[in-house]
């Protein structure tokens, strides 16, 4: 691989456990590329790691040059679940490791069929009567501007923050789509790595150990 690119031979990996469905992606950004989803409902903590690596073949661990998570928000237990298996694979494997926000994925998903810069604003319904929610725009690299860091609010507050804001903006009522999510995952994911090898290409150590950074966001306090 050279010092700011990624070669036709590296893959990078991406993970979703944030619902009852378990999606993953893995590409090497030029010809080779695949995804899949199982629903594993209440099985998806004692099945993840036997999907996982029937996935994987024919790449082999050693492929991997980056590993990305769907963060949340969702399932309290399956976002822990997700999370730590990606931070664990990185550190095993001594890769960068990358947390991706589900309302993120979803707006970049949406953004390739709008113009540049043009605000998204995603909402996820959940059970007790809030919305999580985000406003974002992205750059026709991909690159991504936070408007309104992901949330949890009631529909209220949500409407309140739409009707001041001061610009056109899509909104997004979202019933998540597993392969636009983990597709988007991966592909932003690849975004910040390959960034991070243009900008610390004597660095690769520290690209490695950024594994404590990921953060689960679960959105709202779990329920016993």
């Amino acid at each position: 691989m050279s010092n700011n690119s990624i070669a036709s031979q590296d893959y990078g990996l991406a993970l979703d456990t944030t619902t009852a469905n378990l999606s993953m992606s893995i590409s090497n950004f030029s010809e080779d590329a695949r995804s899949q989803t199982w629903n594993l409902g209440r099985d998806l903590s004692s099945q993840l790691h036997m999907y996982l690596q029937g996935f994987l073949h024919p790449q082999a661990w050693s492929d991997l040059r980056f590993i990305a998570v769907a963060k949340g928000p969702g399932s309290f237990t399956s976002i822990r679940i997700g999370v730590v298996t990606a931070r664990t694979l990185a550190q095993q494997l001594q890769i960068p490791v990358y947390g991706v926000s589900n309302l993120v994925a979803i707006a970049f998903a949406i953004s390739k069929d709008l113009p540049e810069n043009q605000l998204i604003a995603v909402q996820i319904d959940t059970r007790r009567e809030q919305v999580f929610v985000g406003i974002y725009r992205f750059a026709g690299s991909g690159e991504c501007t936070v408007y309104l860091q992901d949330s949890t609010m009631d529909k209220q507050q949500w409407l309140d923050q739409l009707n001041q804001l001061d610009q056109p903006y899509e909104l997004h009522r979202s019933v998540e789509d597993s392969a636009k999510v983990i597709q988007s995952v991966l592909a932003i994911a690849k975004l910040q790595y390959q960034q991070e090898l243009e900008q610390q290409t004597d660095k690769a150590k520290e690209m490695s150990e950024n594994w404590a950074e990921v953060l689960p966001f679960y959105g709202q306090h779990p329920v016993s």
